[in-house]
């Protein structure tokens, strides 16, 4: 006994020299540093050293303006100071929105009114801050998140508000959105509903949040989704300015269309061509600005319908956003496991608010929002944290770049970098050459651009164009015949008709066999190709229907036809622009005569023309 206890405890005493010979350094490193923390002198000997550009971060320092809006550096203490102001922004419908021919009696009124009261409870109890921040997929640079900070922060002076501009689909626009749980029936049938939709929700949170009133208008979001549209939609709109006239440039940017770009586009076409498109299209609204628009994907569908498209689709919306530095939202990371848990094909989901399809009720749109301002606000607290830190990124020239890049030695690098808003489009043939050369060439070009903007005529991008959308006032027939007025000649067999919320869906509609119609389109800017936007689908009157175009640049010049199809055999009816090459260019004084047949089929609908540099 004694020689095993005098054996174990020199082996103790053999295993704890090492031990103690390691502590002495860590010891000595230790009082190093608390005599360099409380020695200006050695402070400054230290300094005096090739790193002398690096500031003592906290002392030199101060609070970015907008930032005083948070009490805490934690997300989870504002969000649980915040709930009851997010609660109280959160949509509660009462009698007054009721446009149901059979009103209820008011105390059925009151009982179903407490009844959404308690399920939105619920709902807020569901959205942890742990399961919020999920989320957040990417997160864009502080300093486009500070930029966004002081439009908000500065309004009270300047009166100028935050403008979003979000595109997407039928699901974006809000439509079932006031299907819920507690048998409230604001609407008719699946319609819209303006103040259910999730961007409607989200303007209020963040007019609650920043101005302690949804009623000021210190942030606007606009809503441009449009049923049946992809991404390569939001490009049009955004490419060819189809949006109203006060906002040309709008400071950030969300696109929204993830059911129908899983269930309608190529997926490699879709990560390698759309989505490059549309991120380019939006950030070109402010080519100017070295930060705006904050440009971001919110992932917004949950794969009930189907979860290999979905997740496939995801995959793409995260290597795009990081590729080009954007904010990304994957509303799913919320929900979806949850809903798995709980799926049953028929039975209303409490969660969702109603059944387990792409359309979800009033209970998606609600946490939908409370996502997208959670997620929002966290990006924006960490951008003041590296505010306060001095680490946000501060950009360089294209000159700094080349100079910096040549630098054998790190010691004199800024780390300062070229902003991604120019770096170019991730190609399967893309290397790190091509994407150097791609990226500094891209930045020159908008740098002399920009250093001859003021002295430039600004000419528009299109010589004429429109699509339905009501942001752009396009959503009833009349306004498709307003439109097209200045240069229709003549019209057989379509007409203008449909419904903007509701079936038949707004178009402009061939309805029998050989329908034509003839346009005479002045040039007013250069044209170098046009756009047909138009339904094609599986269904019955989409089989075999082929549009027929000639398109010709003044009349001493050949035409050249184009054929546009109606029919695809994907079980989705989706808006697709198809966009062509004129026979040449066309520039102000020439005239663009377009003749458009229906030469198979007697059914096809058009949703937008668009004749553009672009």
């Amino acid at each position: 006994m004694n020689g095993t206890a005098q054996t174990s405890t020199t082996q103790t005493v053999q295993r704890g020299l090492p031990s103690l010979q390691r502590t002495i350094p860590f010891l000595l490193l230790l009082a190093f540093v608390a005599f360099r923390e409380f020695n200006p002198q050695c402070v400054n000997l230290i300094d005096d050293g090739p790193h002398t550009s690096v500031s003592r971060k906290h002392e030199m320092t101060t609070q970015h303006p907008g930032c005083s809006h948070f009490g805490t550096s934690s997300m989870g203490d504002l969000w649980r100071g915040i709930q009851g102001s997010i609660f109280n922004s959160t949509y509660l419908p009462d009698n007054n929105d009721r446009v149901d021919d059979n009103a209820t009696q008011q105390d059925d009124d009151e009982m179903i009114r407490l009844k959404m009261i308690e399920w939105t409870q619920h709902l807020m109890d569901f959205h942890t801050t742990e399961r919020l921040r999920r989320a957040l997929g990417n997160r864009p640079s502080s300093s486009t998140m500070l930029r966004v900070l002081s439009i908000i922060s500065d309004y009270p002076e300047t009166k100028v508000p935050l403008k979003i501009l979000i595109t997407g689909g039928s699901v974006t626009a809000g439509h079932w959105c006031i299907d819920n749980p507690v048998g409230w029936n604001g609407g008719k049938g699946g319609a819209p509903f303006k103040d259910c939709a999730w961007p409607s929700r989200l303007e209020r949170h963040l007019r609650q949040l920043f101005f302690n009133d949804p009623n000021i208008p210190g942030v606007v979001v606009y809503n441009m989704a449009v049923g049946a549209t992809t991404v390569d939609v939001a490009s049009m709109i955004l490419q060819y300015g189809l949006l109203p006239e006060d906002l040309l440039q709008p400071d950030v940017v969300l696109l929204a269309h993830s059911p129908n770009d899983a269930n309608a586009l190529n997926l490699e076409q879709l990560f390698y061509t759309h989505l490059n498109n549309a991120v380019h299209a939006a950030k070109r609204l402010q080519a100017c600005d070295e930060h705006l628009p904050l440009v971001g994907i919110i992932d917004d569908n949950v794969g009930m319908n189907n979860i290999s498209q979905a997740m496939e689709t995801t995959a793409r919306y995260y290597a795009t956003s990081s590729w080009h530095h954007l904010l990304y939202i994957n509303y799913g990371n919320v929900v979806r496991h949850t809903l798995l848990q709980r799926y049953s094909e028929n039975r209303t989901e409490p969660l969702l608010g109603g059944k387990f399809q792409v359309h979800g009720g009033m209970g998606f749109h609600i946490s939908m929002a409370w996502t997208v301002v959670f997620n929002f606000m966290s990006v924006m607290m960490d951008s003041c944290y590296d505010y306060f830190e001095n680490e946000e990124e501060a950009h360089v020239t294209s000159n700094l770049w080349e100079k910096e890049a040549s630098l054998e030695s790190l010691q004199n690098v800024s780390w300062a970098s070229a902003s991604s808003k120019w770096i170019g489009d991730l190609q399967r043939t893309s290397d790190p050459s091509s994407a150097n050369r791609d990226w500094r060439e891209a930045l020159k070009a908008n740098e002399l651009y920009c250093q001859s903007f003021e002295s430039k005529e600004i000419q528009p991008v299109c010589t004429h164009a429109w699509m339905i959308n009501k942001l752009a006032g396009i959503m009833r027939p009349r306004d498709i015949n307003r439109a097209m007025k200045p240069v229709i000649k003549s019209s057989f067999g379509w007409e203008a008709s449909g419904n903007f919320y509701s079936y038949p869906r707004l178009g402009y509609y061939a309805s029998e066999e050989k329908a034509n119609f003839y346009l005479e389109i002045p040039v007013t800017a250069p044209t170098i190709y046009f756009t047909v936007l138009s339904t094609v689908s599986y269904g019955p009157n989409f089989i075999d229907t082929n549009l027929r175009i000639e398109a010709q640049v003044g009349r001493n010049n050949e035409p050249e036809v184009y054929n546009v199809s109606g029919y695809h055999e994907m079980q989705t009816s989706p808006l697709v622009p198809h966009k062509f090459k004129l026979p040449q260019a066309a520039y102000r004084g020439d005239v663009i005569y377009f003749n458009a047949t229906l030469t198979s089929g007697s059914y096809f609908k058009i949703a937008g023309l668009a004749f553009c540099k672009q």
